[in-house]
């Protein structure tokens, strides 16, 4: 399972970039101020809140993060 779960993760983290990136685009239309999204996730969405955290560029930089149980694996 660990074996599939590298060749996974990955994936996970380049989804969590991408939902930064659409809320950011359309904080407008949610009604949301683009200077105060932040991510959070539990357990393997811990995971991919830390890849949040360790990869993200200027336009998805999440103002906080909150990793609940996060298992960052090995």
């Amino acid at each position: 399972m660990r074996d599939d779960m590298a060749h996974i993760a990955p994936f996970a983290g380049t989804d969590g970039i991408a939902a930064m990136r659409i809320v950011a685009k359309h904080a407008a239309e949610f009604g949301i101020d683009k200077n105060r999204i932040g991510f959070m996730g539990f357990s393997a969405g811990g995971r991919v809140t830390m890849s949040v955290a360790f990869y993200h560029d200027a336009a998805t930089r999440p103002e906080f993060l909150a990793p609940v149980y996060a298992g960052l694996g090995h």
